[in-house]
C-alpha cells in the first residue's frame, strides 16, 4: 500500500471543506468530517464544484464516466462519455452522455429526456440558455423542447444562434 496524500482542499458555497485525495494511483474526495464521498477512481473532474458553481462531480474509472452529487450520491449511470458543460459546470440541470456512440440527454432528477441521437448540440437547454435543444438523427436536425418532444420538422441544418440560445423567437435553417 502506497502512502496517501491530500492533493487539494476546497470549500463549497456554504463553506464546507472537501479534500481531493490521492492514493495508489486513484483519487477520491472526503468531506470535512473525513467521510469518503466518492469511491476510488482513476480521475475526478471538479472544476464547477471547485469554484462553487456546481454541486456535481464527474469521475472517470476504467474508461467510463459517472456523475456524483457532493453528498456522495451517484446521479448517473456509467457512460462511455459525459460532457462537463451543463450540470457539471453549473450551467443547467441537464447533461449530455454518450454510450455505444449514441448521444443522450438527461435531467438530474427526471432522468432521460432524449436518446439514440447521432448528435445533441449543447447550446440552448444544456448550457442553460433556453428550454430547447437541437438533436440530429439520420443526418437531419430538429428542435426539441425540455421534455424531449420534437417541435419542428427535420432540416439539413439548424443554426444555434437566435431561438436555441434564447436570443430571439426565430431560428435559421437549411433545407435542400
Amino acid at each position: 500500500m502506497g502512502k496517501g496524500w491530500v492533493k487539494k482542499i476546497f470549500t463549497d458555497k456554504k463553506g464546507f471543506i472537501y479534500r481531493l485525495i490521492y492514493k495508489d494511483g486513484k483519487y477520491s474526495i472526503k468531506n470535512e468530517w473525513g467521510e469518503q464521498i466518492i469511491p476510488w477512481v482513476d480521475d475526478i473532474f471538479v472544476r464547477g464544484f471547485l469554484i462553487g458553481e456546481s454541486e456535481y462531480i464527474m469521475v472517470l474509472n476504467e474508461d467510463k464516466y459517472a456523475i456524483f452529487h457532493k453528498s456522495g450520491k451517484q446521479v448517473s449511470k456509467w457512460f462511455q462519455k459525459i460532457y462537463t458543460v451543463g450540470l457539471i459546470e453549473g450551467k443547467s440541470d441537464y447533461y449530455k452522455a454518450v454510450e455505444k456512440n449514441k448521444c443522450m440527454l438527461f435531467h438530474k432528477e427526471r432522468g432521460i429526456i432524449a436518446k439514440d441521437f447521432e448528435e445533441i448540440k449543447i447550446d440552448g437547454l444544456v448550457m442553460g440558455e433556453s428550454k430547447y435543444f437541437i438533436g440530429k438523427k439520420n443526418g437531419k436536425e430538429a428542435i426539441f423542447n425540455e421534455k424531449g418532444e420534437r417541435i419542428t420538422p427535420w432540416y439539413d441544418f439548424i443554426i444555434e444562434k437566435g431561438f436555441i440560445k434564447g436570443q430571439s423567437e426565430f431560428y435559421v435553417v437549411k433545407k435542400k
